[in-house]
């Protein structure tokens, strides 16, 4: 299943060494964000509010084209990326101080992604953190083609990617420590190919995915510690093709209020769950419109293969069977 997955990420590059190549321009780029923090800490909403949120879309445009502004005569690259972001790293900043950071961040890797598609390029951003923190790493960012993150510690990283119309294609969080990584990507009429969690510890991974129309097609964690995992996604008219779970231990509630709300229920191809371990594994998953498909194997203390399928005009099907370790 694994070399399936990961198909796509062969032939993919090695993260980038941190070599600073041009001081002035990694000074411009430091500066610049010193500019945008200062000037747009206290205008931003408050994400974590629901009508704040939704003002985010104008607010990280309102920012994204002062970047491109400023930006206009800095030509920089993926290894430029790299090395502003090691020069950020461990910063000192809390808060909305932080988060507009975070969203400096992704304005940049944005910028590389449209500049680079102009040309005909893809643009692949691989970072190795090497256990630095930055939280809110690449936040909001609304295009991006493939983005690789190993090894940082920090809270939302990758989160809301690809949302209010955006799109990603590739979100990778290996080997990560903190909560909310991959945050509610491609949701809010977004679109993102894959995200993927491996090796991450901390609440709410892939939390929300797909949510609020929007669209992604695989939604893959492993080996994550962390209450909530690939919780809450396809709510609101979203939808993923495909939430798979492998080894999720010591939490709650993972796979948990997928496709609730009967109005304005999103949908679900397929759940695949593998050795899954804690309470309120699936809890309040699912309404009678949700899934078409959804298989389990060691969940918790048991062995589970289980299917929920809905035939059109027709009640839904519903098939249990298991067996105890």
């Amino acid at each position: 299943m694994t070399d399936e997955i990961f198909d796509d990420l062969k032939g993919i590059e090695g993260p980038r060494n941190v070599q600073i190549r041009n001081p002035a321009l990694i000074e411009r780029l430091v500066d610049t964000g010193d500019k945008i923090v200062d000037k747009h800490s206290k205008e931003m909403p408050d994400p974590d509010v629901l009508d704040e949120l939704e003002r985010m879309d104008g607010f990280y445009s309102k920012v994204y084209n002062e970047v491109m502004l400023a930006a206009s005569n800095i030509n920089f690259d993926e290894q430029d990326i790299a090395t502003f972001v090691r020069a950020k790293a461990s910063h000192d900043l809390v808060g909305k101080q932080a988060k507009v950071l975070g969203i400096y961040s992704g304005c940049l890797a944005q910028l590389l992604t449209e500049r680079n598609a102009l040309q005909g390029k893809r643009t692949t951003i691989h970072l190795d953190g090497e256990g630095y923190a930055f939280d809110y790493l690449f936040y909001f960012a609304r295009v991006l083609d493939t983005v690789i993150l190993e090894n940082f510690k920090g809270d939302e990283i990758l989160a809301h990617v690809g949302n209010f119309g955006g799109r990603a294609d590739t979100l990778v969080c290996n080997g990560i420590n903190g909560y909310s990584c991959l945050l509610s990507v491609g949701s809010y009429n977004g679109r993102v190919n894959k995200a993927i969690a491996i090796d991450v510890e901390g609440s709410a991974t892939l939390m929300s995915s797909g949510s609020d129309r929007g669209y992604v097609s695989q939604v893959l964690g492993i080996s994550l510690k962390g209450n909530a995992s690939l919780s809450n996604c396809a709510k609101t008219y979203g939808f993923v093709e495909q939430i798979i779970g492998v080894g999720i231990t010591d939490a709650s509630d993972n796979l948990s209020e997928i496709c609730t709300l009967d109005d304005g229920a999103g949908a679900v191809n397929q759940i695949l769950a593998v050795d899954i371990n804690g309470s309120g594994t699936l809890n309040n998953t699912g309404n009678k419109k949700s899934f078409r498909h959804y298989e389990f194997k060691s969940y918790g203390q048991w062995n589970l293969q289980r299917s929920y399928r809905q035939r059109a005009g027709k009640s839904n099907s519903f098939t249990f069977s298991g067996r105890k370790n």
